[in-house]
């Protein structure tokens, strides 16, 4: 943890390569050590993974999902969660891969049932065909999963533009 006394976001990235839902929820201590980060803002940005080798249901994945966001909800009670999908990528660098609308619209599921925001990167990337464009212009890396540097970039300005919005909104209803 590296924080200074200056104004502004502290920003703590958590993650493993190639890890999903299931992997989390096998180690309860992950968030329960979660809890010295005192976070005010948890944002979820998984799936990818899921979708890379789909050998489960829509339920089984569910299930993953709502018992990771139950043990969030358990430690961190108070803190709000904001989900994102995944946006459209390949298999293997030779073909799209569908399966990733498949996980994409299981999150909207749960957190429409939940109450939870979510910031649908599919749809904001361009939904169907999105990845076409992306590779056109040098935003997927070669294997058509992983973006490249200005690729990630663009995908954090775009969530900061929600995040921004969002909170402007927020602002104009509680000054009424």
């Amino acid at each position: 943890i590296a924080e200074n006394h200056s104004p502004g976001i502290i920003y703590h990235n958590i993650g493993v390569n190639g890890a999903e839902y299931r992997h989390y929820n096998c180690n309860p201590d992950f968030f329960k050590q979660l809890k010295v980060l005192h976070p005010e803002l948890l944002i979820i940005s998984m799936g990818t993974n899921e979708a890379q080798d789909w050998k489960r249901s829509n339920d089984e994945l569910a299930l993953q999902i709502t018992t990771f966001l139950d043990s969030l909800s358990f430690y961190h009670p108070d803190v709000p969660i904001l989900l994102t999908t995944p946006m459209e990528s390949w298999r293997r660098g030779r073909q799209l891969n569908r399966d990733v609308k498949r996980v994409r619209d299981v999150i909207l599921q749960i957190a429409d049932n939940r109450g939870l925001a979510c910031w649908d990167l599919y749809q904001v990337a361009g939904g169907y065909g999105s990845s076409f464009r992306w590779r056109k212009y040098l935003l997927f890396s070669r294997d058509m999963v992983h973006h490249t540097p200005a690729g990630y970039r663009l995908q954090a300005d775009l969530l900061y533009e929600a995040l921004m919005d969002g909170y402007k909104k927020y602002l104009d209803t509680i000054s009424k």
